[in-house]
């Protein structure tokens, strides 16, 4: 796997915390882990030097802006509902990048229970 690979990788998995940390600050709902995933979402650079490599589109950098634009108004939202709407446009910009770069989702373990 090429370094950069793997720097992208680690990258999303510092993003994907971030995001399961922001659902537990609305789900649980703890101040704690919004906090933490807020600030994590802030630092939102999964491209890394892809960029000045010229290796990333400008979809997918508008979309890395908006996600720390995102985390860094979260960390001013006190409301469950501030937050739940948040949350939401935080997933439309992670959709917006999936889409751009045809992330396929593994299907392993998305059934529901059966009876």
């Amino acid at each position: 796997m090429a370094e950069g690979d793997q720097q992208a990788k680690a990258a999303m998995r510092k993003h994907e915390w971030a995001v399961l940390m922001l659902w537990d600050g609305v789900t649980g709902p703890s101040d704690y882990a919004w906090g933490r995933g807020s600030d994590a979402l802030a630092e939102t650079r999964i491209f890394g030097d892809a960029e000045s490599r010229g290796q990333t589109n400008d979809v997918l950098l508008a979309s890395e802006a908006e996600l720390r634009r995102l985390g860094s108004a979260a960390k001013t939202l006190a409301s469950l509902p501030e937050r739940a709407n948040l949350y939401g446009l935080m997933l439309a910009t992670c959709g917006d990048c999936h889409q751009a770069l045809d992330v396929e989702l593994p299907v392993q373990g998305m059934s529901p229970p059966g009876p």
